[in-house]
C-alpha cells in the first residue's frame, strides 16, 4: 500500500475538465489506499454527433402536443449521438497496456467500464486518492482533478468510481411498526389516488393497465421480498405485477428485516404496480457510491432487452457543484 498522489508531466497528461473534487466536510485522513484492491471505473467519452443538435431536437419534440410527437428510437439515438468506435478502441488499447480489463463497453452509453487493481487504475489515470474517516463511514476519497493522457484530452468527458463516498439519500420516512397493509394509519393504496386524479384507465376502447410496457425503477440500496409483494397486492385487490431485480456493478436485491431502504424499494414497486399492474417492472440495483448511480441510470435507459419506457428514481440529493463531470454525464 502506498499513497496515490498524481505525478504527471505536463506533456503526457492533462487535467480532465470538470473533474475537480473536494472531500466531505470534517473528513480525517485514514491512510493510503490498497493498491492491490480490485476496483472499477466508468470512463465516459464524447458523442459522435453534436450534443447541441440533440438538445434542440428534444426541445422541438416536447414543443409538440402529445399525439404529434415523434420520439427518437434507441437505435437512432445510438447511431447519431453514440460514441465513435475508434474512440472506444483507443481507450481499450490503452487499458490493455495498463493491465486493465474492459468489463463493459457501449457505444450507445458512450462509456467503458475498466476493471483492475486500484494501483493500475491510478497509474493509468492519476488522481489524489486516499482513505478517510467520516461520521457517516470510512471512504476512499479523491481531492483535486483526475489527469488523463493528453491523447484523450478531447475524447474522455468523465471518469467515475475512484471516490466511494455515499452520494445519495432517500427521503426520510418513518416505518410503521407492525404495519399490515394499506388503510388507516398505514395510508392508502395508490389506486385510490389514481381515482382521485382521474388517472386514465382506457383509451379508444383499450385498457390502460401497462400491458406491453416496462417501468424501470432505480434503487441504491435495500431490496424487496416477493412474499411481501404478494401480500400487499392481494390486500388491495390488484394482480401481482411481473417484477425483476437487475444487478448493476455487482449490487443486487438485498432486503433486510428493518431497513428503511427496503420500505422505499417496496413503496416504489407498489405504487407503479398498483396503477399499471400489467406492466413489467425492472428494478435496477446499483451501489450508492462511485459510478453506481450513473451506471444504474445508463443500464435502464439503454436496456435493449427490457426496453423501459419510464424511469422512476426516488433517490436523490442536491447537485455537487464541485463535480461538474457528473452533472454533465447525467444531463
Amino acid at each position: 500500500m502506498r499513497s496515490h498522489t498524481p505525478a504527471t508531466s505536463s506533456s503526457s497528461h492533462v487535467a480532465l475538465r470538470g473533474s475537480a473534487r473536494e472531500l466531505l466536510p470534517n473528513s480525517r485522513p485514514a491512510g493510503p489506499v490498497d493498491a492491490s484492491e480490485i476496483a472499477s471505473i466508468t470512463v465516459r467519452v464524447r458523442s459522435g454527433g453534436e450534443i447541441a443538435d440533440l438538445e434542440q431536437t428534444v426541445k422541438n419534440i416536447y414543443a409538440q402536443p402529445l399525439d404529434k410527437r415523434n420520439y427518437l428510437s434507441k437505435q437512432e439515438l445510438a447511431d447519431k449521438y453514440g460514441s465513435r468506435a475508434d474512440d472506444l478502441d483507443a481507450i481499450e488499447h490503452f487499458a490493455q497496456q495498463h493491465n486493465l480489463v474492459v468489463s463493459h463497453r457501449s457505444a450507445a452509453e458512450r462509456s467503458l467500464v475498466l476493471t483492475g487493481k486500484l494501483g493500475d487504475l491510478l497509474r493509468a489515470f492519476p488522481a489524489n486518492v486516499h482513505m478517510y474517516h467520516h461520521s457517516r463511514r470510512t471512504y476512499r476519497g479523491r481531492q483535486g482533478e483526475i489527469f488523463i493522457p493528453s491523447q484523450f484530452q478531447n475524447v474522455i468527458t468523465g471518469i467515475f468510481g475512484f471516490d466511494t463516498r455515499p452520494k445519495h439519500r432517500r427521503p426520510h420516512r418513518r416505518r410503521m411498526a407492525g404495519a399490515s397493509g394499506p388503510g388507516g394509519a398505514n395510508g392508502v393504496a395508490a389506486t385510490e389516488f389514481a381515482e382521485r386524479y382521474n388517472f386514465p384507465t382506457q383509451f379508444n376502447g383499450k385498457q390502460l393497465d401497462g400491458s406491453g410496457q416496462c417501468i424501470a425503477i432505480i434503487e441504491l440500496g435495500g431490496g424487496f421480498n416477493n412474499s411481501d409483494l404478494q401480500i400487499f397486492f392481494k390486500e388491495i385487490g390488484v394482480s401481482l405485477p411481473n417484477v425483476a431485480a437487475v444487478s448493476v456493478d455487482h449490487s443486487g436485491n438485498h432486503p433486510t428485516k428493518h431497513g428503511a431502504d427496503d420500505g422505499e424499494v417496496m413503496l416504489d414497486i407498489e405504487v407503479a404496480g398498483a396503477v399499471a399492474p400489467k406492466a413489467n417492472i425492472a428494478v435496477y440495483f446499483g451501489p450508492n457510491q462511485g459510478n453506481g448511480f450513473l451506471d444504474a441510470v445508463s443500464a435502464a435507459v439503454h436496456d435493449t432487452q427490457r426496453h423501459p419506457g419510464v424511469v422512476s428514481i426516488s433517490w436523490g440529493g442536491p447537485e455537487d457543484p464541485g463535480d461538474q463531470q457528473a452533472q454533465q454525464a447525467f444531463h
